[in-house]
């Protein structure tokens, strides 16, 4: 991956996105439900806007997001990512299949799990991850976020192909055994959209540049490149 350019200055309601994306969490009762403090409220913007936000957020994943709380991250990842219960991911399904010759918006995902999830120190996890209470929910929410995310589904197939190729670039890239394992997790379920030759290439490589690697990750990654995960 390229040098980080440095950063512009956010756009324009980036204050108000931010807040209802992970400030409104940051106090927010362990034990509530997530369904019921995320609501069913939308964020009012039109859908070119709503990615202009988006890249800004992943852009400034290193400033931004490394300070705020795990649950206030977990919780903003699923406004994000999933489905439901706000609208905004199959929103930014719609705005990518317009801006399909803007790549910055999806490469700069990368910079999520490079800039601030790998910063989190997550474990490997070989077991289910409610057995890390600590961690969870935000490792349930990173590891899981391409089973739950309709971002590469709902999507073109253009815009797929080039969120393969940013998730395999921030793999080469990343150096913690728990951001290694979420991404090898996430580039499996590409398996099950027609691209199995080309996961199973990115992993591949991987596994010959990166001879440092435990037996755990590359016993995981050489399931990964085939979609053989849990």
């Amino acid at each position: 991956m390229k040098r980080k350019p440095a950063l512009p200055p956010p756009p324009p309601r980036y204050d108000e996105w931010f807040h209802f994306c992970f400030g409104r969490f940051e106090n927010a009762d362990p034990a509530a439900n997530e369904w019921e403090l995320i609501g069913e409220c939308e964020f009012d913007a039109d859908n070119t806007t709503l990615l202009n936000l988006f890249e800004a957020t992943m852009s400034r994943s290193g400033t931004d997001l490394v300070s705020v709380s795990p649950k206030a991250l977990a919780m903003g990842l699923r406004v994000m990512f999933y489905a439901e219960p706000t609208t905004i991911c199959d929103r930014l399904c719609r705005a990518m299949d317009l801006n399909a010759s803007r790549t910055s918006a999806i490469t700069s995902i990368a910079r999520l799990y490079l800039d601030c999830i790998e910063t989190r120190d997550l474990p490997f996890y070989q077991d289910d991850l409610s057995t890390a209470p600590e961690h969870y929910p935000f490792a349930g929410h990173v590891f899981m976020l391409w089973d739950m995310s309709p971002l590469h589904y709902r999507s073109s197939s253009h815009v797929r192909a080039l969120l393969l190729e940013t998730l395999g670039d921030a793999l080469m890239e990343c150096r913690t055994e728990g951001c290694q394992q979420s991404l090898l997790h996430g580039l499996a379920h590409f398996c099950d959209f027609g691209h199995s030759r080309r996961v199973h290439a990115i992993v591949d490589g991987f596994l010959k540049w990166r001879t440092d690697l435990s037996f755990v990750v590359r016993d995981y990654a050489e399931r990964a490149a085939t979609g053989h995960i849990a």
